[in-house]
């Protein structure tokens, strides 16, 4: 083992002192919301029941306010986004920050292994393209992380429920009861009925959707690369300190050997995924299916009037979480009746397609990353097995953050499709061994579905079947 491995598996290169002087750390993007995302609204039992004054400081009912005059387009609402997708992953509890000693153990691994997945991968992670280092983070983090990560795709989800929200007919205006409503939650008289007010509030429902996305799937990430959703160039990774703990101690592994393989992991997912005919095909298609979704409107309403909006801006945090489904962040929001509020019920047929795309695309792509993931932790941490077969499985693990990744973003594996990858990686390396899969890294050159299924074609048709 080299130099580099050994100092992966010790904490050398940086004092406590620098680490926790380092700015920006513990910081997260500035909150766009007044108060504390992580506490409800203390009770006032002073305070007048008319449903304006309920309102009056939840920041949401401020934010519903400003939206009245009839604000719409196609662009997400981020800070919506951010603010339910830090909380959801949060649990809705602050959480503790991440002890020095465990970033500096995170970092130091990091630059060891990228040492190792350039020179096993071929890849050349410096050319513009090489992480920001890799980062030991919060719950809450990871999720303001992805959100700016993601946002070219999440756009998506805005401009899907800005097309396919529309008034059921040109005269379908709300009635007097329901015009009450509405103003006193500070929206005004507003014609075209619930699909109105949907159609209106579009960027904001979209924002909901990708906080709970966000949300979910902060609150049980590992590490950046749980999904096959590339990042931008320069990206630092972030391995998720408690998450990971929590996986070891699930499956007996050593603490050092489930950090190490999962931020070998994630180096080797970056570099790949970063390439720009992989990069490109998969954010495109995912952005499509995205926007190809439908959008349910009837979230809004509660037995024919707007009990479901009155219930969030009454109801703070928690109260968008509940109509979100979101639960505390552990996904306990999984059956409930609001779990799918805004999630059309079946995919459309162009999504369907999409996800067909999409699997050609990924199916190769996460086998050869698990591959040379594997060959890689082995370098640094001799018997890595059951770490790499822990993983594995748990990419399999239909949680609800992995069902909303499905269903919003088209971007699914199931036991069939690491299957599949598996039995391509192993027949193009007995064929021509880690050269061939190295072709895998060339434009133009990923397998088709019926290439999958024969590697001897695929190796055929790029020339390489000598």
């Amino acid at each position: 083992m080299s130099a580099a491995g050994r100092s992966a598996l010790g904490v050398t290169g940086h004092t406590l002192a620098e680490m926790s002087s380092r700015p920006g750390d513990d910081e997260l993007p500035p909150d766009p919301f007044p108060g504390d995302p992580f506490t409800a609204d203390e009770p006032d039992s002073g305070r007048n029941s008319a449903p304006t004054n309920e309102v009056t400081n939840n920041p949401f009912a401020a934010m519903f306010s400003q939206l009245a005059p009839g604000a719409s387009g196609a662009a997400l609402n981020a800070d919506v986004a951010r603010h339910l997708a830090v909380w959801t992953a949060a649990g809705g509890t602050m959480e503790a920050n991440v002890e020095p000693l465990e970033r500096i153990r995170a970092e130091t691994i990091g630059v060891s292994a990228t040492e190792l997945v350039e020179e096993i991968t071929g890849l050349t992670l410096s050319s513009g393209r090489r992480p920001g280092g890799v980062m030991a983070s919060t719950k809450a983090e990871w999720a303001a992380d992805a959100l700016t990560a993601w946002r070219p795709i999440l756009d998506g989800l805005a401009a899907g429920a800005s097309t396919t929200l529309s008034p059921s007919s040109p005269g379908d205006d709300v009635d007097d009861e329901l015009t009450e409503q509405l103003q006193a939650l500070g929206l005004g008289a507003l014609p075209g009925g619930f699909s109105g007010l949907a159609r209106m509030l579009a960027p904001t429902l979209a924002g909901m959707q990708a906080g709970t996305l966000l949300g979910q799937l902060g609150s049980s990430a590992l590490g950046t690369f749980d999904h096959a959703l590339p990042r931008p160039a320069g990206t630092a990774l972030r391995v998720v300190s408690s998450a990971v703990a929590a996986f070891s101690s699930a499956w007996t592994l050593p603490p050092d050997h489930a950090l190490t393989q999962v931020i070998v992991r994630d180096l080797v997912s970056h570099a790949v995924l970063s390439l720009p005919h992989i990069a490109g095909p998969i954010t495109e298609l995912a952005t499509r299916h995205a926007a190809a979704g439908q959008v349910d409107a009837s979230g809004l309403s509660s037995d024919g009037d707007l009990g479901g909006l009155s219930g969030l801006l009454g109801g703070g945090m928690a109260g968008l979480a509940a109509m979100m489904g979101a639960g505390s962040g552990s996904g306990n929001g999984e059956g409930s009746p609001t779990a799918d509020a805004f999630l059309a019920g079946e995919p459309t047929a162009e999504q369907l397609g999409l996800r067909s795309q999409l699997r050609v695309l990924t199916v190769p792509v996460i086998a050869v990353i698990e591959h040379f993931s594997s060959a890689i932790g082995a370098r640094l941490i001799g018997d890595n097995r059951q770490v790499v077969e822990a993983l594995r499985r748990r990419r399999l693990e239909r949680d609800t953050g992995t069902r909303l990744v499905e269903r919003l973003l088209g971007v699914s594996v199931d036991q069939a499709g690491l299957d599949t990858g598996r039995s391509f990686v192993g027949g193009v390396l007995e064929r021509r061994g880690h050269d061939g899969l190295t072709a895998l890294f060339v434009d133009g050159q990923l397998p088709t579905v019926n290439e999958l299924a024969a590697p001897g074609l695929w190796l055929a048709r790029i020339g390489q079947d000598g």
